[in-house]
């Protein structure tokens, strides 16, 4: 009889949005030549408890020892296998103003598990311009079968208005995964991620900490690295 494959099962996405935190918190601390980190020193730069990040970690696998914490080589590498690891998923870009160049030219291509195939845009004054190295072309003229590897991730950076009408084309060229930085709600078919990126929501979330009198990650994550003796002694 077959052996019968199951599909790995999913982590929560509460665990899954704090793993790239701990995975920045262990690089920059390994930059400063700390070798481990324990839970709670992880909890306190992340700005979350110590039994969350002990929750998060052992839900990707058993690692880390009592008493001496956590390995932070071993920390990044583990996190960064599980979020994809050295995979570029191809990626495009609708609407090419000021933020999408902004995005396509910092290091964020250069670093991260997606590499930018594509760039779209409907303005005749934009399309058939070349972008950080790739000419910008119309959404609805595209033919997904000239891609060696599908589009799997899309990037919106449209006015609202227009944004389904973009979502619909990207889901239509294979697209299976969507960040949004359009403030519209987006109707996407079945086995298609939606990820958003509002500022005025993250800026709502800041002043309710300021209200109540604290920061979601008091002092920041690097004032914190450079006072305090990371990686010392408590328990993970």
């Amino acid at each position: 009889m077959s052996a019968v494959h199951r599909r790995p099962k999913l982590l929560p996405e509460p665990t899954v949005a704090r793993l790239p935190i701990y995975q920045r918190i262990a690089e920059e601390l390994l930059r400063r030549g700390n070798d481990t980190v324990s839970s709670d020193d992880l909890g306190r730069l992340a700005g979350v408890s110590a039994a969350t990040v002990r929750r998060d970690l052992s839900s990707i696998g058993p690692f880390g020892t009592r008493g001496s914490g956590y390995q932070t080589l071993d920390l990044s590498r583990r996190i960064f296998e599980m979020l994809g690891g050295d995979t570029e998923d191809p990626t495009v870009v609708v609407g090419i103003g000021n933020l999408a160049r902004a995005l396509i030219n910092s290091p964020l291509f250069a670093t991260r598990a997606a590499k930018i195939v594509a760039l779209y845009d409907i303005d005749p004054n934009v399309v058939g311009t070349v972008v950080g190295g790739l000419e910008v072309r119309r959404l609805a003229d595209e033919d997904p079968d000239r891609f060696e590897q599908p589009p799997a991730i899309g990037l919106i950076t449209v006015p609202a208005q227009a944004a389904q009408d973009v979502a619909d084309g990207l889901c239509d060229i294979g697209v299976r995964a969507i960040l949004s930085f359009s403030q519209q709600v987006l109707l996407v078919p079945p086995g298609v991620t939606v990820r958003y990126v509002d500022v005025s929501i993250e800026l709502q979330i800041l002043s309710y900490h300021l209200e109540h009198g604290r920061g979601p990650l008091s002092g920041g994550l690097w004032h914190n690295l450079g006072h305090s003796p990371v990686g010392a002694g408590t328990p993970s």
